[in-house]
């Protein structure tokens, strides 16, 4: 995935929900901890 940082959580959150496809996010993951943890529950 290849976006801007602040839109890293929204495309990765709809790719692991609804295409269960693997990925790969450039760094960072996200631009905050909560947001980050929020995708490794998912």
């Amino acid at each position: 995935m290849c976006t801007p940082n602040h839109l890293h959580v929204s495309v990765a959150e709809e790719v692991l929900r609804y295409k269960q496809l693997p990925f790969m996010c450039e760094k960072p993951l996200s631009t905050d901890l909560n947001s980050a943890q929020y995708l490794q529950e998912i």
